[in-house]
């Protein structure tokens, strides 16, 4: 079975169901309204700084007060005193990291031709604080690019249905790659989905097989019943 197509297919079938429970849009495939319903790519890259090691509620949070600001814009944060970000940022953890890590983002971009999105990936991961999974979702919700984050929400989802790969982030992301269509509703599709599989069933210490959509597929699940 070639596992990431066969789960494409299965969340293409439910993704009705599925994806508006997280707030994914799985509609215009260039919208940035997949990543959370914000509105532009410079809130998905800073927010995708914010949800690191947090909850995506309590980066919404730290958004609104960075919007309220009116620091919701890498050419003002740019700009901004770290500290004073920091202040803002709180309910999303690690302040003074991400805070600096914002600031950095958006004084690297600034004066780009194409801003944020033309950069390339190499630029996003010179960026201390910035790694593989942030910068390739900037990238694919944000910027539209083909290339798709293997994130641990993601692999943990496509290993226990059985997939095997040998390596790291960079092999799992090429593995995947290599069995979607090069089109960029699939790619996002995929990564919406496989999250929000993980967020409603397959949770890292006791995944709830029972109404996964990719239940009668799993290895794991399967392994499941034959034990119970």
């Amino acid at each position: 079975m070639d596992v990431p197509r066969e789960v494409l297919r299965r969340i293409e079938l439910v993704k009705d169901s599925l994806l508006p429970a997280y707030e994914w849009y799985p509609s215009d495939p260039e919208s940035p309204r997949w990543w959370g319903g914000l509105g532009s790519a410079e809130e998905i890259a800073i927010s995708a700084v914010l949800v690191q090691l947090s909850r995506w509620s309590s980066a919404l949070a730290s958004l609104e007060e960075l919007r309220r600001r009116g620091l919701l814009d890498l050419d003002a944060l740019a700009d901004a005193d770290p500290e004073e970000v920091a202040g803002l940022i709180r309910r999303s953890g690690m302040p003074g990291e991400k805070a600096r890590r914002i600031v950095d983002l958006a004084r690297a971009v600034r004066g780009r031709p194409g801003g944020l999105c033309g950069g390339d990936r190499e630029l996003l991961l010179s960026i201390r604080g910035i790694g593989r999974e942030t910068a390739d979702g900037i990238l694919l919700f944000g910027c539209n690019r083909l290339i798709w984050p293997a994130s641990r929400l993601s692999v943990r989802v496509l290993s226990r249905v059985g997939m095997e790969v040998r390596g790291g982030y960079e092999a799992w992301r090429a593995a995947v790659e290599g069995s979607l269509p090069r089109d960029l509703y699939a790619y996002k599709l995929m990564h919406a989905g496989l999250v929000s599989v993980a967020r409603a069933n397959c949770a890292l210490g006791n995944p709830r097989c029972d109404g996964c959509p990719l239940s009668d597929i799993c290895a794991h699940s399967t392994a499941r019943r034959r034990t119970s």
